[in-house]
């Protein structure tokens, strides 16, 4: 099961491609994205666990490429997907969107 940080995630993507998409993508893509992550967390290595500085952007990478490819899956391009995480980012800062602190199980 994914963490609260992941699920803040898909709630700030949610809402940005309800905006750009509507809901029935939106709510097509959050749940192929939850899906290609449980698939993808696996693979995501770990480094030293939360006291390396770059874990915490290790596990970012994987929730981005999971809607990378949750969003392909819906017919989206690499542009789509990048165009929503700027959109988050400039809504949001990083160390707002994840924080080391939660679990990660």
């Amino acid at each position: 099961m994914a963490n609260r940080a992941f699920e803040y995630f898909l709630r700030k993507v949610h809402a940005i491609l309800v905006g750009l998409d509507g809901l029935e993508l939106a709510d097509r893509v959050i749940a192929d994205t939850r899906l290609e992550y449980e698939r993808l967390r696996p693979e995501v290595p770990d480094i030293g666990g939360f006291g390396n500085v770059f874990q915490p952007v290790m596990v970012l990478n994987g929730w981005i490429v999971s809607l990378h490819l949750a969003m392909k899956m819906q017919g989206k391009t690499a542009a789509d997907a990048v165009r929503v995480c700027h959109v988050m980012s400039s809504r949001t800062t990083c160390c707002g969107l994840y924080r080391p602190s939660f679990s990660e199980s």
